[in-house]
């Protein structure tokens, strides 16, 4: 029983590194048929890399608004990725004009737990360039407001079980009185 399960594993494994359409024709002289290999002899073993919904981690971006946003329903938890964004948004207040710069971009990484609490501290990945300190301080200020607000999230246990010790960078637009360029509404 025990080599019937190693058989399957490796089948299983060699169709996952195998891409579809590797068996088509290329050309070549003989009209062999194409071997796509991602591995190379400098990367050293080549193991298939096993299909996951979130990649790397999970990115979002939040564009400022004029206007607030309502608030997302309390009563019941996020249940999906979507959901999260959009209490995350919705919690998202920058930094009052005279303190702004127009177009400026902070980017933080964080972790929740299963509960929706932040786990560990915050990162602060990337600032515009060229801010002045006091103008990157009241951004800085702001995204840390914007995850006391936040947190803890009130995440349905799937949600929880799936994103719990994730990355998830979100990237904060100030465009306040700018062109918006991306997620317009």
């Amino acid at each position: 029983m025990r080599t019937v399960t190693v058989v399957l594993v490796v089948a299983a494994a060699a169709d996952l590194a195998t891409p579809a359409g590797a068996d088509r024709r290329c050309g070549g002289p003989h009209g062999q048929p194409c071997t796509l290999n991602p591995c190379s002899t400098l990367h050293g073993m080549c193991q298939p890399e096993p299909p996951f919904p979130f990649g790397d981690g999970l990115r979002l971006t939040v564009q400022s608004r004029e206007h607030a946003r309502p608030p997302p329903p309390s009563d019941r938890p996020l249940n999906t990725l979507q959901e999260l964004f959009a209490a995350i948004e919705t919690c998202w207040k920058p930094p009052p004009l005279e303190e702004s710069r127009p177009g400026t971009q902070i980017t933080i990484r964080f972790s929740l737990t299963r509960s929706g609490e932040i786990l560990g501290e915050p990162l602060y990945t990337y600032s515009s360039p060229a801010l002045p300190h006091d103008v990157k301080a009241a951004y800085q200020r702001a995204v840390a407001a914007t995850l006391d607000r936040c947190t803890p999230f009130h995440l349905s246990d799937a949600l929880g079980g799936a994103i719990a010790g994730r990355p998830i960078s979100t990237r904060f637009i100030d465009d306040r009185g700018t062109r918006r360029t991306e997620n317009s509404p």
